[in-house]
């Protein structure tokens, strides 16, 4: 694939100073951006002119330098001097670096000076002068000259990201004329053509009056519903490429979608829970963990989802809802089986409670106990529950219920651990999320194991809002 940049890069200067020249100053206007998606094998540059501040000679040389880029095999770049129309018609639209436009009695190159080609390798192509006729060209000052045909790999265009030209030029005795630091100029200007944004980020507090089934309402909102809205969009850059499909990934706990909690998520729960995608149309499916959920698009675009957490009323329900933060990516495949990948941000769930996970725990064998106090310092009353999962992290239990928290007491729920875990003979190592229906800043749980054989007792660390009171 080529890839040609149109962008005319254009280098003026202002008047020489005391019989020397100042300098040749490039223009400093960004260039129109390159599809990063879009480049292919070679890329081919804008012309590159530059309006000569200083007298030239028979044998100088003339050197573009492209830090980044690497010249393809096909490159065969040109110098030559332009005519009294072309350059004024080309330097009357620049401004130098402070602004000021560069005007002038710009002279006619377009006869009488021949370039001839020493090198263009790497990154840089020198020229020397082989012909000046000083009856057609009797001052080079104010002149103008055009750089054409340049032409890079489109790795190196890539890699770089960024090409600016520098110019200089030297006497045939290797003195250095028409310089100064405004010598380097912008070319080409890579960027990414595609964007993943979240519109609309996941933010339902997850209510534990309900049972942690419904959300909490505000405003009169759909207790089961919150909104998940996010768009990838295709910028109109130079060698911009069509998407040939989107592959979109929600990650968080997507638990919630088995609605009858029975271990397998049907295509109805999942057409169900997720609202505004498809199985058929959208390829719409869940991880085998639950923690994320994949479908497809045909094209970039806006897409809206809603996250439907419980189908059926609360007495019923089985569905137990946890908090997660939600993250959305995008895989945007393209031409030439290629793809770009894109990770956002796509907002939480949070609870209107306290949650405390206590991240291990040692019970069984007739040797170790537990002690797992809820000491509760605010001023109301709530229900207690207990999410327990197995070493491996697999789900012993959700919801089980542990007593009520009272306030400015202390609850242990150790007595519901052992009732659910019965008497192993073996010992058991898990870790358990204690939810309590009070503020979480009113909240401190204790957390340790006791070993019978040595009467000693191994306190575990947790993360409770309160630390001290």
């Amino acid at each position: 694939m080529k890839t040609t940049f149109k962008k005319t890069l254009v280098a003026s200067a202002i008047l020489a100073f005391a019989g020397a020249a100042n300098a040749a100053v490039t223009n400093q206007v960004d260039p129109t951006p390159l599809s990063a998606q879009g480049v292919g094998a070679t890329v081919t540059a804008g012309d590159v002119n530059v309006v000569l501040k200083a007298e030239y000679a028979v044998g100088d040389t003339i050197t573009f330098k492209f830090p980044g880029a690497s010249f393809h095999s096909s490159n065969a770049p040109s110098l030559v001097g332009l005519t009294n129309t072309g350059a004024a018609a080309i330097a009357n639209a620049l401004t130098d670096p402070a602004g000021t436009a560069v005007d002038g009695d710009f002279k006619d190159l377009s006869a009488g000076i021949t370039f001839g080609l020493l090198s263009a390798s790497g990154d840089t192509a020198t020229f020397r002068i082989t012909e000046l006729n000083s009856a057609t060209v009797p001052t080079t000052v104010n002149g103008l000259i055009r750089l054409s045909g340049v032409v890079f790999t489109g790795a190196s265009v890539a890699a770089a990201k960024d090409v600016s030209v520098v110019y200089s030029a030297q006497t045939s005795t290797g003195v250095a004329i028409d310089t100064a630091t405004t010598n380097t100029g912008k070319l080409i200007a890579v960027k990414d053509q595609y964007s993943l944004t979240v519109g609309t980020k996941a933010d339902a507090v997850i209510d534990v009056s309900s049972d942690r089934k419904l959300f909490s309402t505000v405003g009169g909102a759909d207790a089961r519903i919150d909104v998940l809205a996010f768009t990838t969009a295709s910028a109109a850059y130079t060698g911009a490429v069509t998407a040939d499909k989107v592959t979109y990934t929600v990650a968080g706990d997507f638990g919630w979608v088995d609605q009858d909690a029975n271990g397998t998520v049907t295509t109805t729960e999942l057409q169900t829970a997720i609202d505004g995608l498809t199985v058929a149309g959208d390829k719409l499916a869940i991880a085998t963990d639950r923690q994320s959920i994949t479908f497809e698009k045909a094209t970039v675009g806006a897409v809206s989802i809603n996250l439907t957490a419980s189908a059926a009323a609360p007495a019923t329900s089985k569905v137990v809802l946890n908090p997660t933060d939600y993250t959305v990516s995008a895989k945007i495949d393209y031409p030439t089986s290629k793809s770009s990948s894109y990770t956002a941000a796509g907002g939480s769930w949070t609870l209107n409670g306290s949650q405390v996970r206590v991240p291990y725990m040692v019970y069984g064998a007739g040797r170790f106990g537990i002690i797992a106090n809820v000491t509760n310092h605010g001023s109301k009353d709530g229900n207690i529950t207990l999410d327990v999962f197995a070493e491996d992290g697999t789900v012993i239990a959700s919801n089980y219920p542990a007593g009520t928290s009272k306030a400015g007491s202390v609850t242990s729920v150790a007595p519901a651990l052992v009732a659910l875990l019965g008497s192993p003979t073996t010992a058991t190592k898990f870790s358990f999320q204690i939810t309590t229906n009070v503020p979480a800043n009113d909240v401190l749980v204790y957390a340790a194991y006791t070993d019978n054989t040595t009467s000693e007792r191994a306190i575990v660390n947790n993360d409770s809002k309160v630390q001290t009171k």
